[in-house]
């Protein structure tokens, strides 16, 4: 099935991401979960947050720096397609994206422009598929992030795909 080269995609792609390992004060990873809504925009539906559906997930980080970072994020959402009947269907989402920090996340006295928060812009590739079908679609959006603690971050995120 389809979901055996997505799992494997996902596997291969968390591999590389975490096989870096490097000794520093600052950590390299983040793990978490995501939720929210998502929404459909079609022929049918062309007004945004119209009709939205519950979507959650999970999100891996790689930082390279204080700038630059990639995520490899996997969403799950209940959708309703009109077609000639209402279909609702369960929709998984992979996403395999590059993010831009307009600010240093890592609070330096020494350093100007590092803060406790960040705008940042993410683009990248990914896969939406469900049980009949799959497709290939371009992630791409904005966000905020705010270090709460040494280890523990809080995201808020508009994405499009």
């Amino acid at each position: 099935m389809h979901y055996s080269k997505f799992i494997i995609f996902f596997s291969a792609c968390l591999f590389l991401l975490v096989s870096t390992v490097r000794s520093q004060s600052e950590y390299l990873a983040e793990l978490g979960v995501n939720g929210g809504i998502s929404y459909l925009l079609d022929d049918k539906n062309s007004v945004p947050f119209k009709n939205p559906f519950l979507d959650w997930g999970l999100i891996y980080r790689h930082n390279f720096n204080e700038r630059f970072s990639a995520h490899l994020a996997w969403n799950a959402s209940k959708n309703k397609f009109y077609t000639s009947q209402v279909d609702t269907i369960m929709l998984n989402m992979i996403d395999l994206c590059g993010e831009f920090n307009f600010f240093d996340l890592i609070k330096r006295q020494y350093k100007p422009k590092s803060t406790n928060f960040s705008p940042y812009i993410f683009a990248g590739a990914g896969s939406a598929f469900n049980q009949q079908t799959s497709g290939f679609n371009i992630p791409f959006g904005v966000g905020i992030k705010y270090k709460l603690g040494n280890r523990f971050n809080l995201n808020a995120q508009w994405a499009h795909r």
